[in-house]
């Protein structure tokens, strides 16, 4: 049976056939396949422990691991502020800020020209806003009072205090005054409180909200530069949580150190959700928008109630994410406020005067935020809550260009 079986396997001259040949070949270049893929396998796994161990000496020494990027959780939020606090000494974001067991983080009051890396100081009156004066709770007679309420856009992150829109709306009006009660990193639901509790005391004639498209995405979150209040949407109404603010060691009790699995994936992870997920992405979750519905109704209420109107302002964002805008105008007949989008007095801007209105990817320049004040001053003329630009106040204006310029 050997004989025939060898003889079957060579043709009539004597040479293998194809079967022979691909019976001789095939298991040697197997095993070389099978080879190469364990030693590929092999090498993988050898290049991911050795960069899971840089990685992981990396950040023995240099500590802070958490990197934050639009859409990060309240979690990862929470683990910054520790780390920043034990490693850096930090209590809030920024140096000006202090704990508040309402509102998360205020300013701290008095502050003389505060310096915060190469950005300009930054100063605060004895109520703990951002001004060169005291803000009397008294209106004067025959004065218009306008209460400016936002994030970091309306605050004036990386101008000087004169440069702040609300500060240079002021110059443009007479009789008037323009309190600015703006935080930085504030969601809606912050400037709402802020607003109630504070704002309103002035006896505002007008109040402006600088409307920011990430506004959207804090509004969910318990915890961003702090630990700050949240609402909830119950059966149509809001609830407020997360109250009283936790006080330092609170959350430095409850820290479990807990650290990521993988330093590695967790480099790589935080990073691409950095790169792919964008603000509108965050800004159009139908659940958070319908929660900055609610904020936004109850602070026109609560405006109204106390005989103010109200006016919402679009901020600019790096993409421009035009579904928000549109749901921000498409609210405004059905919750009552005003509304004004400044994107395309921006640009404008840019293209007149031949500079970007921006500092960054955010937020705007000493002349972006002019700009942005004439914007909002042109809005408030048409809706006929202000008097048209006095000469005086256009020479002001005019001497402001001229600064910028």
């Amino acid at each position: 049976m050997t004989k025939r079986r060898n003889r079957g396997q060579r043709n009539q001259g004597g040479a293998p056939t194809e079967a022979a040949k691909v019976h001789a070949s095939g298991a040697p270049r197997k095993r070389s396949l099978r080879a190469k893929l364990l030693l590929s396998a092999v090498a993988v796994v050898m290049t991911l422990l050795v960069a899971e161990i840089a990685f992981r000496t990396y950040y023995f020494f240099v500590g802070s691991p958490t990197h934050i990027t639009f859409g990060a959780t309240s979690e990862e939020w929470r683990r910054l502020w520790i780390e920043r606090h034990q490693n850096k000494g930090v209590d809030i974001y920024h140096g000006y800020n202090r704990y508040d067991p309402r509102l998360g983080w205020a300013l701290k009051p008095d502050l003389q020209a505060y310096k915060v890396g190469d950005y300009p100081a930054v100063t605060t009156n004895a109520q703990g806003w951002r001004a060169d004066r005291d803000f009397p709770v008294a209106k004067p007679a025959n004065t218009t009072r306008i209460v400016a309420v936002g994030d970091s856009l309306t605050f004036g992150e990386g101008v000087a205090n004169r440069d702040t829109w609300p500060a240079q709306l002021e110059i443009q009006l007479d009789q008037s005054e323009v309190f600015n009660l703006a935080i930085g990193g504030y969601g809606t639901d912050q400037q709402l409180l802020v607003l109630e509790e504070a704002g309103l005391a002035y006896t505002p004639d007008i109040v402006i909200v600088g409307f920011f498209v990430e506004d959207v995405m804090r509004n969910g979150l318990a915890f961003r530069d702090y630990a700050k209040p949240r609402f909830v949407l119950e059966d149509g109404r809001l609830r407020l949580t997360n109250m009283p603010i936790p006080t330092f060691a609170e959350i430095l009790g409850e820290d479990t150190e807990e650290k990521p699995w993988s330093y590695l994936a967790y480099f790589v992870g935080s990073r691409l959700r950095g790169r792919f997920t964008a603000l509108d992405d965050l800004a159009n979750n139908e659940d958070l928008l319908m929660l900055s519905k609610a904020l936004l109704t109850r602070m026109q209420a609560s405006a109204n109630g106390a005989g103010a109107k109200l006016l919402v302002v679009a901020m600019p964002s790096p993409r421009w994410p035009k579904d928000t805008e549109l749901a921000l105008a498409s609210w405004a007949p059905e919750i009552g406020y005003a509304f004004m989008n400044l994107r395309k007095s921006l640009i404008a801007g840019q293209a007149e005067h031949k500079k970007s209105m921006l500092l960054d990817q955010v937020h705007m320049g000493p002349l972006g935020n002019l700009v942005a004040a004439i914007a909002v001053r042109e809005k408030l003329e048409a809706l006929g809550w202000i008097a048209p630009l006095s000469d005086p106040a256009r020479f002001r204006l005019n001497r402001r260009i001229q600064d910028h310029k």
